[in-house]
């Protein structure tokens, strides 16, 4: 009986510790396992920010790119930069206030050119005056900025028959001035060509109004400051591109014009 007693105690005690132990093990298996979950939870974390700050930094960098491309574009420069010479036309013409023929309207009016095929183009500043008006050749120097050369080119039409006017290259070189009389067919002619400084006196030659403008020549749309449009619009050489080229001919100032097929090439003077 006493044998059994103890063995009982003891049998007892030891379910007693099993049971302990048990218990134990399922605490340390419990916390293991909630140890486990906040370390998957945490490298789970980790491992996504990196994935944002990538995706981020790669909008960045493309961001920067693009900017980076816009601003190496010489046409989008030139364009920008014209932009604000539009806004302040009269820094950009000479003084005309002591003659006689200066008769200015308050307006002015632009036309966007390729005059030495590069890939920036030029601006002519028209001083829209009652009958001759001042036209200013604007180019972009090699710092960016615009500047107005030395060479002074008129457009319009006297009280008289005298007449003038200007017009661009069809292949992007140089750019035409006509001085002439309505009442004769023959149009002076003289071109002018520039090398990105100045403009310089090139070839003389002389064209009828009865065969029309000559083909190399380009009859210009003039814009008001005011209407930005035009800088979109490249009228004379290719497409250096921002805009479209465009070899538009039309009746200006008091010149004949005539359908492109007809014109022919004026002869030298």
């Amino acid at each position: 009986m006493r044998l059994r007693s103890t063995l009982t105690h003891l049998t007892s005690k030891n379910a007693g510790h099993t049971s302990a132990r048990t218990k134990r093990d399922r605490w340390r298996v419990g916390a293991v396992g909630v140890m486990t979950i906040a370390a998957l939870a945490a490298t789970s974390c980790s491992s996504d920010e990196p994935q944002e700050d990538t995706a981020a930094s790669s909008a960045d960098e493309g961001d920067n790119k693009s900017g980076e491309e816009a601003k190496a574009d010489p046409t989008q420069q030139a364009i920008n930069a014209y932009k604000d010479v539009l806004d302040s036309p009269e820094k950009y013409e000479r003084d005309h206030s002591d003659r006689d023929d200066y008769h200015p309207t308050g307006t002015y009016s632009y036309a966007l050119i390729e005059a030495n095929n590069d890939e920036v183009p030029e601006l002519l500043l028209k001083n829209d005056c009652k009958y001759f008006s001042p036209v200013t050749f604007i180019a972009i120097g090699k710092d960016g900025k615009p500047f107005a050369v030395d060479k002074e080119l008129v457009t319009g039409a006297g009280t008289t028959a005298a007449r003038a006017n200007v017009t661009a290259s069809s292949e992007g070189d140089g750019i035409y001035e006509w001085s002439y009389t309505s009442g004769r067919p023959e149009v002076p002619t003289i071109h002018y060509n520039f090398d990105g400084k100045q403009l310089t006196e090139g070839e003389h030659s002389e064209w009828s109004q009865v065969t029309g403008t000559p083909a190399e020549q380009v009859e210009l749309e003039w814009y008001a400051a005011d209407d930005a449009s035009g800088l979109n619009k490249n009228q004379s050489g290719p497409n250096f591109g921002s805009g479209n080229s465009s070899a538009k001919s039309g009746k200006s100032d008091g010149s004949n014009s005539k359908d492109k097929s007809k014109k022919k090439k004026g002869k030298k003077a």
